[in-house]
């Protein structure tokens, strides 16, 4: 439990950085979301940067963790781009504020698809950032409950910067 709230911890600090909205918590899943209740108009480029920054966030975390003989554990991350149903829903006995739809289930079938360091964005959230990203697409992906198969990226850092540990903040081997 200690060890999930200082990741937590982290991770919440990250959403709130990049002006997100901490959703819920589902187990050790965080859900997050950009647009809704406030939209601006980077709402997909923030939240792609977020979600580089956690697992860069990760990846010190996890360094901390085995120099002082503590356990590691490493995330996916998967994005999704598009309309969803936002507001309060729940009972008479207990709300809260969220968001469904296609849109958020395909952004979980990212997550489950998403190996560990991998931050996985579907097709919209490509063609709104994609010029900003080293990434690779994925073979055609038939995800569960979707008909036909879906795009997906895989986000391999921020084209341009100088610093080589800002280039590739995910730590992952570019391809060509």
């Amino acid at each position: 439990v200690t060890l999930l709230n200082e990741y937590f911890e982290l991770m919440v600090d990250v959403i709130f950085k990049y002006e997100g909205t901490l959703d819920k918590f589902v187990g050790d899943e965080i859900m997050a979301i950009w647009g809704a209740p406030i939209t601006r108009d980077n709402d997909t480029e923030r939240a792609v940067r977020a979600a580089i920054e956690m697992q860069h966030m990760m990846r010190i975390f996890n360094e901390q963790q085995a120099a002082q003989g503590g356990n590691t554990f490493e995330i996916g991350i998967g994005l999704n781009t598009g309309e969803v149903v936002a507001g309060y829903m729940g009972s008479s006995k207990s709300m809260s504020y969220t968001v469904m739809g296609d849109n958020v289930n395909t952004a979980s079938r990212f997550c489950g698809a998403a190996k560990p360091g991998d931050l996985l964005i579907g097709h919209n959230t490509f063609l709104e950032v994609g010029y900003l990203l080293e990434y690779e697409k994925l073979p055609a992906t038939q995800l569960k409950g979707k008909s036909q198969h879906v795009d997906i990226y895989r986000v391999l850092g921020i084209r341009g910067n100088a610093d080589p540990t800002e280039t590739n903040p995910l730590g992952n081997q570019y391809r060509s």
